[in-house]
């Protein structure tokens, strides 16, 4: 039978009640599933800027220990130039690192990282020997 037609042997009342009682037992199991996927994606989210999180101050200590080791590096040929040089791409790329906006976009973050590889390729240049 059509949802849309209604028994006619059974009283109005109970018809009724049985309407209302099916569509409760729908919607708890309704509740339930988006209770469950709401919790997934919850979870998500938080793995997801968990590993942002990481990601970003893995990547700050590995440019800082860079800067460190270079101006520690006493046997090196680098001009002053080259490293004032290094200093401003180092600060380009934290730049690009700590601008969160432009991470939630694709064709931002693919530009991002071209920009990096592009400083660290300046990095690189500055101090071969």
């Amino acid at each position: 039978m059509p949802s849309h037609q209604t028994r006619t042997d059974m009283p109005p009342n109970k018809q009724n009640n049985q309407n209302l009682e099916t569509l409760h037992q729908r919607l708890e199991i309704f509740e339930v599933f988006i209770t469950r996927r709401f919790d997934e994606i919850s979870m998500e989210i938080n793995a997801t800027a968990q590993q942002a999180a990481m990601a970003e101050t893995y990547v700050d200590q590995k440019l800082l220990d860079i800067l460190t080791l270079l101006e520690t590096n006493t046997d090196n040929n680098a001009s002053p130039i080259a490293k004032i040089d290094t200093l401003g791409a180092i600060e380009n790329i934290m730049a690009c690192i700590h601008n969160d906006h432009d991470w939630d976009d694709q064709t931002k973050r693919n530009d991002m990282r071209k920009r990096i590889e592009h400083e660290t390729q300046a990095i690189l240049a500055a101090y071969q020997t």
